[in-house]
C-alpha cells in the first residue's frame, strides 16, 4: 500500500469512529501495513468486515488478522485466470504415444475394452482362438481348472497385429 492509499484508508477509518488523525498515527499504521504487506483492496475489505461484525475499537491487528485469514482461504474458481484450452489429440495419436510409452517403460499391455480394434478380429493365437467381440483367453493345462478357459486382461500380440493389418 502506498502513502496515498494509506491516507485514504485512514480517512475511511475516521468515518467509522471519528478518531483524531496525527502524523504518529499515520506512521504507525503505515509501518504495520508495510510489515503485513497489505494491499489497499485487502485493507478496505478488512475494514468493512470489522465495521460490520465488531463493536471493538479498530486496531491494526484487527486488519492484519482479517487479511491473514482471507489469504488462507482458497481462491474462488471465478477469480482464477482462464487458461486457453487446446483441442484434444486425435485418437490415433493417443494410441501411438501410449504404445510407445508402454514399450519404453515396460508397462503391460492395456486392459481390454469394448471399443478396442482387437475385438474386430478373431484371435489367431492357437490355444486362445477367441472369437470376434470376445476377450482373449488362457487355457488351463493343469490343476482344478484344467481344460477350462479364463479371460485375460490383455490381447495376444498376434491378435493386435491382425487388427492393425485389417484396420481401414
Amino acid at each position: 500500500m502506498n502513502d496515498q492509499e494509506l491516507r485514504a484508508f485512514i480517512a475511511e477509518i475516521v468515518k467509522f469512529d471519528n478518531r483524531k488523525i496525527s502524523q504518529a498515527m499515520i506512521l504507525s499504521w503505515g509501518d504495520i501495513a508495510h510489515f503485513g504487506h497489505w494491499t489497499y483492496a485487502e485493507a478496505m475489505e478488512a475494514l468493512t468486515w470489522h465495521a460490520a461484525n465488531s463493536t471493538e475499537w479498530l486496531m491494526p491487528a484487527h486488519i492484519n488478522l482479517r487479511i491473514k485469514d482471507q489469504r488462507q482461504m482458497p481462491v474462488r474458481p471465478a477469480e482464477l485466470p482462464q487458461i486457453a484450452r487446446k483441442p484434444p489429440a486425435a485418437p490415433e495419436t493417443i494410441k501411438t504415444v501410449m504404445r510407445e510409452l508402454r514399450e519404453r517403460m515396460g508397462w503391460p499391455k492395456k486392459a481390454t475394452t469394448y471399443s478396442d480394434p482387437e475385438l474386430t478380429v478373431k484371435c489367431p493365437h492357437e490355444p486362445c482362438s477367441a472369437g470376434i467381440d470376445s476377450p482373449c483367453r488362457k487355457l488351463w493345462s493343469h490343476g482344478r481348472r484344467q481344460g477350462t478357459y479364463t479371460a485375460i486382461d490383455t490381447y495376444h500380440d498376434s491378435r493386435t497385429k491382425a487388427a492393425e493389418t485389417e484396420a481401414p
